[in-house]
């Protein structure tokens, strides 16, 4: 049985999420913002046939633009099974012969 190893690589522009929330109640007038920046990406193998199940990369970047490369990180995902579909199409062709 021939295994296969998932490698991923990603970069990509990524917006910061925020939320701002504020309050003025009896004179008090009080803000904040809230930022979530991304600092992992997690993969899941979605089978039961892989291991490990999932792993997890930090991410590297500046600028907003986050990166990772799996190919020689300690966790990647080994599939050991894999399934393949292979369509064909049927057509009849009329013979004169058909022996």
């Amino acid at each position: 049985m021939r295994k296969r190893t998932a490698h991923a690589r990603f970069s990509k522009v990524l917006d910061h999420v925020w939320v701002i929330g504020g309050i003025d109640e009896a004179g008090v007038d009080l803000a904040a913002t809230t930022v979530a920046t991304p600092t992992r990406l997690r993969l899941e193998a979605g089978t039961d046939d892989a291991r490990p199940a999932s792993c997890t990369y930090d991410l590297t970047g500046r600028s907003r633009t986050y990166a990772v490369d799996t190919k020689k990180a300690d966790c990647n995902i080994t599939y050991r099974r894999a399934t393949a579909e292979l369509p064909v199409t049927v057509k009849e062709i009329p013979s004169i012969n058909r022996d």
